[in-house]
């Protein structure tokens, strides 16, 4: 009596990854038309001509008109995410927890630096990239939005009831005796759609720094690429102490 509630116990945690990555999907969305009704609430303020990319030095060296302003910070906030939407939509239901953490991460963090930036501008004053009044709380919520979401799409493993596993005819098989102990060791690494991963996650700060000019966001693109990079391959052992996968960072 029991079976089928475990059953749809099991089929119900194996889709948390897909919900959680189709929640992370409406997170820019969201954050979008939240931005659009709060530069409506102060347009009035805003100077005629809005700063659009800054320098090195951290000054505007480029302006752009309210609406030219509005619809870039729309654009990046409620697309860019989408690429690792996409990404874990066609990847492993396993990858679309963590996929759907960062995505909607980045959803908040680009919310927040792109209309923080555009809604915190007065005639009279030099425009700031990043506000210190936007900075805290966006870093807080895109932290606290990632790790909900991952949470929320991680696929627990599955049970091991310790029952035997037929063997297909054919197979190879090896017959030690009962005393003798077996081990097994590996290599796992990042097949080719882990790889287009790394490269998305470098190109969507690089395309944030060529739209608003920030440099330190390629400091993070580098930090996020060699964190993947070093950790993309992993040594895998079986034996009678159970499985270990071992990395650079375990």
């Amino acid at each position: 009596m029991t079976t089928p509630a475990v059953t749809s116990a099991s089929a119900d945690a194996d889709r948390r990854p897909t919900h959680a990555l189709v929640a992370s999907a409406l997170v820019g969305p969201l954050l979008t038309v939240a931005g659009l009704l709060l530069t409506y609430a102060v347009h009035d303020r805003l100077p005629a001509s809005l700063a659009l990319h800054w320098g090195p030095d951290g000054r505007p060296d480029r302006f752009a008109s309210l609406t030219e302003a509005v619809v870039t910070a729309s654009l990046m906030t409620a697309l860019l995410p989408m690429l690792f939407v996409v990404i874990g939509a066609a990847w492993h239901p396993s990858a679309r927890g963590p996929l759907a953490g960062f995505s909607g991460a980045v959803a908040v963090f680009l919310g927040g630096l792109l209309f923080g930036s555009l809604t915190s501008q007065r005639p009279g004053l030099v425009a700031r990239v990043f506000p210190t009044v936007w900075l805290v709380p966006t870093l807080v919520l895109a932290v606290a939005v990632g790790v909900a979401l991952w949470r929320w799409g991680h696929l627990p493993p599955p049970a091991l009831d310790g029952a035997p596993r037929h063997l297909r005819t054919g197979a190879l098989r090896l017959d030690v005796p009962d005393t003798t102990r077996l081990a097994w060791t590996g290599h796992a690494a990042v097949p080719d759609v882990g790889i287009l991963l790394v490269v998305l996650l470098a190109v969507t700060p690089l395309v944030v720094v060529a739209v608003l000019g920030v440099p330190w966001l390629l400091l993070l693109a580098v930090a996020i690429v060699a964190l993947l990079v070093l950790t993309g391959s992993a040594r895998v052992a079986v034996d009678a102490d159970g499985l270990r996968v071992t990395s650079l960072f375990h």
